[in-house]
């Protein structure tokens, strides 16, 4: 008997089925993450719009009026965010001199609606 040169046709069809099968479990894994990362991003911008107007309604707080009010919705990159500030007078103090900022920042991904909130507490100091 001789030495066996080559590789045989059974060996052949073997590693290209498991082959296969290991490029067919790498692309269904891309499309999963390609959409983590855009709910990553857009919860991210999400966050970052609520802590602009947080900011901003921090510099006028004379002017911050009791209620719900929605912000002209943004649209950037693949989202549609809507803003929803509120303010609510904190009444456990007396003066009316506290005032809670509520900010939800809402997006509709793949048919699911999303949302981030932040919260804020300010203070008028008067000197």
């Amino acid at each position: 008997m001789g030495k066996r040169a080559g590789v045989s046709l059974m060996e052949t069809v073997m590693a290209a089925t498991i082959l296969a099968l290991m490029v067919m479990f790498v692309m269904n894994l891309l499309p999963a993450s390609v959409l983590s990362v855009r709910l990553a991003e857009n919860r991210m911008r999400a966050g970052q719009l609520a802590q602009n107007i947080l900011e901003d309604s921090r510099r006028s707080f004379g002017d911050l009026v009791v209620g719900n009010e929605e912000l002209p919705p943004v649209d950037e990159g693949a989202g549609h965010f809507r803003r929803i500030r509120q303010i609510i007078p904190v009444t456990d103090v007396p003066g009316n001199r506290l005032k809670e900022i509520r900010v939800t920042v809402l997006w509709v991904e793949r048919g699911v609606e999303h949302k981030v909130e932040r919260r804020l507490t300010l203070v008028d100091v008067r000197l």
